[in-house]
């Protein structure tokens, strides 16, 4: 029966976890050193081996075959007595010693490699670099798009405080749009509110003027379908249009 015991599968899903969190990529592009993943390994009692040999044997198999000449993981293993089953061991841990297993056990290296090529981008700006740390699965989600995010962080934060308005934004590829579609991450770049107002309060750029909703006094004249108006802020008080206009 191999219910329950541990296979290459369940090692690599203990692994994951650490891709999957980010950890594994940070460390990397922070030159960490790597702390070794250990594995504890559930298999068959030694008492319980000579229930079914070929089952054991076929198990110990797996996850020695899993090691692929310990390109993803080494085992270490245990001496047990009484009946022979290959080398007369069992393996008890799988650990996996570096960087270069964990990726070859999770089959990404295409995608560090990828993420290099993130990091060599970004070098030369400090903080786009830092979130590309912090956030190496997004960032690899956004490979395509981080020369432009690139641009439109440069531009934001060459104009912080300039007062002007986000549509005139003239990063090379890049448009209001593109602006806005990506806010959360350039505001974690540039290190201000994510809320539409927040972030151009944040960086010092102009709102887009609001409305003033006016209901028409009868005495303009206006026709009756005209319902109601719309306006800027300070443009009701301009010459006697006030005294004209109720809300």
């Amino acid at each position: 029966m191999t219910v329950g015991w541990t296979m290459p599968a369940d090692i690599a899903a203990t692994v994951r976890r650490r891709w999957d969190d980010g950890s594994l990529l940070s460390g990397y592009a922070n030159g960490e050193a790597f702390d070794p993943i250990e594995v504890s390994i559930r298999g068959p009692k030694p008492s319980e081996v000579g229930d079914d040999l070929g089952a054991a044997r076929d198990w110990i198999a797996a996850l020695d075959a899993g090691r692929v000449g310990d390109r993803r993981y080494g085992l270490h293993w245990q001496s047990i007595g009484g009946r022979q089953i290959g080398r007369n061991q069992l393996p008890v841990r799988a650990v996996v010693s570096s960087r270069e297993q964990a990726w070859e056990l999770l089959g990404v290296t295409a995608a560090v490699r990828q993420y290099d090529d993130q990091l060599l981008l970004v070098q030369q700006n400090p903080k786009v670099q830092r979130w590309v740390i912090d956030h190496p699965l997004r960032a690899l989600e956004l490979a395509a798009e981080m020369p432009r995010l690139i641009a439109a962080f440069e531009w934001l934060d060459a104009y912080r405080h300039s007062g002007r308005y986000l549509r005139e934004i003239s990063a090379p590829g890049v448009d209001t749009k593109f602006a806005e579609r990506h806010r959360s991450v350039l505001a974690e770049m540039l290190e201000v509110p994510a809320t539409s107002s927040g972030f151009l309060a944040g960086l010092g750029l102009r709102v887009k003027p609001g409305l003033v909703r006016l209901r028409p006094a009868p005495s303009l004249g206006l026709p009756d379908c005209l319902s109601e108006l719309a306006a800027r802020p300070e443009e009701p008080a301009c010459g006697s249009l006030s005294s004209r206009m109720r809300r």
